[in-house]
């Protein structure tokens, strides 16, 4: 099974679950737009080499694909899994408030999802960090903030969807 099929596996089984609340163009244009958005961001926040260690993991890349935008589990305080104009505007918004409190090792995060009214899911998207494409669940907190409410909640993009599913 590739990784790609494990991906589409993972979200087969929960997609129901979750339906679209937020339609976004998620197609190859607006894929690469997120991309060079995201450089420019962590560029704009000191990030020197960010064109060198902005990398979007290939299961995060596939399910905003597949997804076609925000989608939702639950309520509105329910758990969000935000599509690519989402996913740009909420990193900015989290990389904006918590960049003073930056330190150097901390990598780079993605704002992926949110639940509850505290809750904010953040994905690595460092290639120059160990703990690339690893996801975190921050209650109140986040990777360059670290108050320690950080917990590590998968490996992967793929292991959240599959954890979601459990």
């Amino acid at each position: 099974m590739t990784d790609d099929d494990r991906l589409e596996t993972a979200w087969e089984a929960i997609v129901g679950d979750f339906p679209l609340v937020d339609p976004q163009d998620s197609g190859p244009a607006a894929l690469a737009g997120l991309y060079e958005r995201l450089v420019g961001l962590f560029a704009g926040l000191g990030v020197e080499d960010a064109a060198t260690r902005v990398r979007m993991p290939a299961d995060l890349l596939r399910f905003l694909a597949l997804a076609g935008g925000t989608r939702r589990r639950g309520d509105e305080y329910g758990l969000y899994l935000f599509g690519p104009a989402t996913v740009a505007s909420q990193t900015a918004q989290d990389s904006g408030l918590f960049a003073e409190h930056r330190p150097v090792e901390s990598g780079l995060w993605l704002t992926i999802g949110s639940y509850g009214d505290k809750h904010v899911i953040t994905l690595c998207c460092d290639a120059d960090d160990a703990r690339f494409g690893v996801v975190v669940d921050g209650h109140d907190d986040h990777p360059w903030n670290d108050g320690g409410g950080n917990v590590p909640w998968a490996d992967s993009f793929t292991g959240l969807l599959t954890d979601l599913g459990a």
